[in-house]
């Protein structure tokens, strides 16, 4: 629960999908991290939280910093 406060905190998921405008892509995932300023994680977890990618998209590297 505090990892999903702070991801909010750190990239709200309203700005994250408006940047992205459908576009999850590795690229543009790791585009909205540098423009949140946060790790590429914290922007895949808000993916995954706000059911814009299944967990299983999750790299074992995702899964394992979590």
């Amino acid at each position: 629960m505090q990892r999903s406060f702070a991801a909010e905190l750190l990239s709200p998921f309203v700005a994250l999908d408006d940047l992205l405008a459908g576009d999850y892509s590795e690229e543009a995932q790791q585009n909205a991290a540098a423009h949140f300023r946060v790790s590429d994680w914290v922007v895949r977890r808000q993916l995954v939280n706000h059911r814009r990618l299944e967990h299983d998209e999750l790299d074992e590297d995702f899964d394992v910093a979590a």
